[in-house]
């Protein structure tokens, strides 16, 4: 057998033009757990304000507007862009909101089994394609039209998605079934080839469904944005960040939303990278519900190159590699069985209530009246209150007594189930409350530990202590001091055991699941506890780490010691994800194959319109041509007019030069062309797409 080669050839072609000046841009970033907001001014590269606020799930526009008015209102006047970087996407898909989407397919040679792609209601049609993209079957015009109506009145379906085999080397397929449909429906149609030029239809269509699900939350989401803005006379087109950290217009966003997956770590790496202009480095940011750590390398951000995951599934869509663990400054301590147990259960600071309602204090002299109960479990003395939302959820019984009980201030969950008079605290009905934001959780977390440290509002510190205290003794430590640097020492251990995790996977193959090596289980072992007799096992990165969150500098330096290397905490490092989200660029890029065929012809995968080529010039060109108009094309829906496209070429051949039968023979296998166009927003371009 030869050996297989690559060769690459780069070729900056085409010339580019200037796009229209922006001096000062408004970023912002909607989080789990906050909302934050700068001020970016662009021409002397300066941060002028900053503001955060706390996140109003059932109302996004809530925590923007509470951010927008500490803003100086001069500031806000000057503002000519605005870029936004969201969980919503993520957090829709994952929570399973979203339209009722109806999904065409046309497997391969008939080959399909319902359960390959879990989803109701799907329809398999008529058309299939070869592998090279040659017609096999047609499409019956006529049956799309009626499973398109039988979809819409017996599954009243609000869009469609369709996928095919091989429609990445000849979408043709997919697009006339996507006409058809509408044209006869007037329904968003989300095609798979539109969004992947991967292998693999079945991840396309998984891929193409969730796009066309969460339109409608995306669409609100703008809409609302757009609303509040232009209630401070803030008329600035808008620009969304991507999951791999490009900008885009608002047009593209609602034609392509599952592309924002990922936005907010996507803007906190990217944030990162502008505040200390390290070409390599790791990347952690800290938030309340989560921590993201990420990779710079050679001044790019590493992308998942076959597609990230989303919700448990497979997609294909271009973000970020970032590993998300639910471990945040806002996560759930609770002891169990006098063990130590921190997230992934996201709630609101203890501290944070304690500072809004006065309340909260009866509830904590009802957890040290009957403290002695709590020794198996903690959980149910969380801390239940009420929020801003007015959600019209049609409530049980129980549910009112709930509602009613929490007017005159919050309540442990042990409260409310001897005033709902249930059996068990796991039974008071809160679920449906939670799920419509009209109630939130409240516990001790990492924050109520910071305030405790730290000179913060002496009310919220002081409801801090009391239950710190409880934690403690049910924790069987010594001290409150004791209790904390336990915490906190926990919290780095696990972060820094992802970042080692994290680097084995970026350097070693991708077929080795090193996670479930008791070799390699063995050695984290010995280097977290130090309990080799024979040796001290230890690591130490090449690269530095840059901590970015407010809460960062009270892990970072602890984290740094365990993988023994440099760590930077940049200055505005707690709003890096909306600096990242005002400093992106409009990033557009495209891939295409050329596959010789068994006729020593050639054809371009990833094209609309199979064509055959008689040489691999010939379609080489074709290829480039078409390639550069794509992306030029996209780029102005994205929002900038920059015209520069960078090519790259890569070969892959086998080269025969090694074995004494095939002296000095090359058989070309493919060749991959690659066209990137990178710009800076234009507000013209951006006003063009702002109708939808």
């Amino acid at each position: 057998m030869g050996n297989t080669k690559s060769t690459n050839y780069k070729k900056d072609k085409f010339s580019s033009c200037n796009s229209s000046y922006i001096k000062h841009g408004m970023g912002i970033d909607v989080g789990g757990t906050h909302t934050d907001v700068v001020i970016f001014d662009f021409e002397n590269n300066l941060l002028l304000a900053k503001s955060k606020a706390q996140t109003t799930p059932w109302d996004f526009t809530i925590g923007i507007k509470n951010a927008l008015q500490e803003i100086n209102k001069e500031y806000l006047k000057s503002v000519e862009l605005v870029t936004v970087s969201t969980t919503l996407a993520t957090n829709a898909i994952v929570e399973g909101k979203g339209q009722n989407v109806g999904l065409i397919i046309m497997p391969p040679y008939n080959l399909f089994e319902p359960s390959d792609i879990p989803h109701d209601p799907i329809r398999i049609i008529k058309g299939r394609l070869d592998i090279d993209g040659s017609e096999i079957e047609p499409i019956d015009t006529e049956q799309v039209r009626k499973i398109g109506k039988e979809l819409i009145e017996n599954y009243g379906v609000d869009a469609f998605a369709v996928s095919g085999y091989a429609s990445t080397i000849n979408p043709e397929h997919e697009m006339l079934v996507k006409d058809i449909l509408h044209r006869e429906t007037g329904l968003f149609v989300s095609c798979g080839h539109e969004l992947s030029e991967l292998l693999n239809f079945k991840t396309r269509a998984t891929t193409a469904v969730l796009n066309a699900r969460i339109i409608p939350q995306v669409k609100r989401f703008i809409n609302d944005l757009k609303n509040t803005l232009n209630e401070l006379n803030l008329n600035a087109p808008i620009a969304i960040v991507k999951g791999d950290g490009s900008l885009v217009s608002i047009g593209m966003a609602l034609e392509r939303p599952v592309e924002i997956i990922h936005s907010g770590s996507a803007s906190s790496i990217s944030g990162a990278r502008h505040l200390t202009n390290f070409d390599d480095a790791i990347v952690i940011d800290i938030g309340g519900t989560s921590t993201d750590i990420g990779l710079i390398k050679n001044g790019t951000i590493k992308e998942c190159s076959d597609g990230t995951l989303v919700g448990g599934r497979k997609t294909h869509v271009q973000a970020i590699d970032v590993t998300t663990i639910g471990l945040g400054a806002d996560s759930y301590i609770k002891v169990v069985d006098g063990e130590i147990e921190i997230g992934p259960v996201h709630v609101s600071p203890i501290s944070w209530i304690g500072s809004l309602h006065d309340g909260v204090r009866y509830a904590i002299d009802y957890v040290e009246k009957n403290f002695e109960f709590y020794k198996n479990s903690t959980e149910p003395i969380q801390i239940i209150a009420l929020t801003q939302c007015r959600d019209k959820l049609r409530l049980t019984i129980r549910e009112k007594m709930i509602i009613e009980a929490l007017k005159s201030r919050p309540h442990t969950i042990d409260e409310l189930a001897k005033i709902t008079e249930v059996k068990n605290w796991h039974l008071v009905p809160l679920l449906r409350l939670e799920k419509a934001n009209i109630i939130q959780r409240c516990g001790l977390t990492p924050t109520d530990l910071i305030h405790i440290k730290e000179k913060f509002d002496k009310t919220g510190k002081k409801i801090a202590c009391r239950l710190s205290e409880m934690y403690s003794t049910l924790g069987g430590f010594s001290s409150r001091d004791d209790f904390i640097k336990y915490v906190f020492n926990t919290i780095a251990r696990i972060i820094a055991t992802e970042i080692i995790y994290k680097l084995l996977d970026y350097e070693m193959p991708r077929n080795i699941n090193f996670r479930k090596s008791s070799s390699i289980q063995k050695t984290m072992e010995m280097w977290l506890n130090r309990e080799s007799t024979t040796m001290d096992v230890s690591f130490h990165l090449k690269y530095p780490v840059i901590g970015v969150g407010a809460p960062i500098k009270y892990f970072l330096p602890k984290i740094s010691s365990y993988i023994n290397t440099k760590y930077i905490i940049p200055d505005n490092t707690d709003v890096a994800s909306a600096i990242g989200a005002i400093t992106s660029k409009i990033v557009i890029s495209k891939h295409v194959r050329i596959h010789p065929t068994k006729k020593n012809e050639f054809i371009i995968e990833g094209l609309s319109g199979r064509r055959v080529f008689f040489s691999l010039d010939e379609a080489n060109n074709y290829a480039i041509n078409k390639l550069v108009d794509i992306v030029r094309s996209m780029g102005v829906k994205a929002g900038t007019s920059e015209k520069k496209v960078d090519i790259n070429i890569n070969d892959l051949q086998i080269n025969f030069s090694d074995n004494d039968y095939f002296l000095n023979d090359t058989i070309f296998v493919e060749r991959t062309i690659s066209a990137v166009l990178k710009g800076l927003p234009d507000i013209s371009k951006l006003k063009d797409n702002d109708k939808y």
